[in-house]
């Protein structure tokens, strides 16, 4: 969708939203039609629009860095519990991926090379 088309009056999503249709976006496999902070300002501010912010899969999508922004603050207060959800995922210093290794005896080490640690868990 274009910019202008996504979340606009009488756009695809709101016609959907007025009609209370917005349970058919639960399948969606893609949010990426949700851009920038713009966007995350006008689900909050829309009424209709705010039963998308109770689809996992979009609080997940909002966690990206992209949705960012001190303009949103305002528009967030009103929603503590999705406002520190977000500050937590925007803020929090990425982690390193964990490296498996498979030792002789079966059992994993996960390593976590950010931290210098190992942990091992069971044989699988």
């Amino acid at each position: 969708l274009a910019k202008e088309e996504r979340l606009a009056p009488g756009g695809a999503i709101v016609c959907l939203a007025e009609v209370g249709g917005l349970e058919a976006l639960y399948c969606c496999d893609s949010w990426e039609w949700l851009h920038d902070h713009e966007d995350l300002a006008h689900l909050l501010d829309e009424e209709a629009l705010m039963p998308l912010l109770q689809i996992p899969a979009v609080k997940r999508e909002l966690r990206h860095p992209r949705f960012r922004s001190p303009s949103l603050a305002q528009a967030l207060a009103p929603f503590p519990m999705l406002f520190d959800d977000l500050l937590l995922a925007w803020l929090s210093p990425v982690r390193p991926p964990l490296a498996l290794n498979r030792l002789h005896d079966g059992s994993l080490v996960a390593y976590d090379s950010g931290e210098g640690t190992a942990s091992m868990s069971g044989t699988m």
